[in-house]
């Protein structure tokens, strides 16, 4: 401790922990540690328990978005890998991280991995190109109103879409597609669909509204369904605005609708 005042240079010796994930039986949290090494920014993975000090898993220097296995021995994460970030895997004892996903089939990054019930695969929304066009001043052609974003620019036929990642095959397949955006999925208990919340429809770019849908992850034949009439929805148990999360004991729903377990709580705010 020291009674001089706080002063611009302390800013880099300020550690933080910022995203979490606790592990299936409750004993261990990951999170991200970020500080200030060599004049960077930097973020790294540890592990903590309530019988043990808090241990490195990963030497960063750019790492996030960690997620429990089912089985709680694995951790899928997010690690900045040149100008994106790609999906990783590493065993909570420790060991070098296994790479799931490369700039080769997704240039511009993953998303924050989620895995399914039985732990073989992961999901997750990722950025796209819709056009074959490598010309950087090809002309922009738009219809809708979410052409730019601020901070980011013209959008131009880039899109935010779901994918998946096979942990065996490590093959990526793309779920979605369309001049529209999907949100972070949430898998249905057994594994076979997908629930998210997508700008699809044709005047969402006019009243910035977000609906609930459903994908079949072996059949994408079949076009997205709609969840219900919701719009600007948000599901039970939800961990961000847009986030859908499917309860084993209640059918897939839009939240609007009241749910019939009483353990399924939406949402309002």
């Amino acid at each position: 401790m020291t009674d001089r005042p706080f002063v611009l240079d302390d800013l880099h010796r300020v550690v933080t922990p910022t995203e979490t994930a606790i592990s299936p039986d409750g004993t261990v949290v990951v999170f991200v540690r970020s500080e200030i090494v060599a004049g960077k920014a930097t973020t790294s993975l540890w592990a903590v328990s309530r019988d043990s000090q808090a241990r490195r898993l990963t030497a960063g220097p750019a790492d996030s978005a960690p997620r429990f296995s089912p089985d709680g021995t694995s951790i899928a994460f997010l690690r900045k890998v040149g100008d994106s970030a790609q999906l990783h895997l590493i065993p909570l004892a420790g060991g070098e991280a296994e790479t799931l996903t490369t700039a080769a089939s997704l240039p511009l990054g993953a998303g924050a991995p989620v895995w399914s019930p039985d732990g073989n695969a992961i999901a997750f929304a990722a950025v796209i190109s819709r056009s074959d066009s490598a010309d950087p001043n090809a002309p922009i052609v738009t219809d809708r109103l979410g052409y730019k974003v601020d901070g980011a620019g013209w959008l131009g036929t880039f899109r935010r879409h779901l994918h998946t990642v096979d942990l065996e095959t490590k093959a990526v397949r793309r779920l979605t597609d369309g001049d529209w955006n999907a949100d972070v999925p949430s898998w249905s208990p057994d594994g076979t669909a997908l629930a998210f919340t997508a700008n699809l429809e044709p005047d969402s770019d006019l009243n910035l509204t977000f609906s609930a849908y459903r994908i079949l992850v072996d059949d994408l034949s079949v076009p997205p369904q709609r969840l219900g009439h919701a719009t600007g929805v948000q599901a039970p148990h939800c961990g961000t605005r847009k986030e859908i999360r499917l309860s084993p004991s209640a059918p897939l729903r839009s939240v609007s609708e009241p749910p019939t377990d009483p353990s399924v709580r939406p949402r309002t705010n």
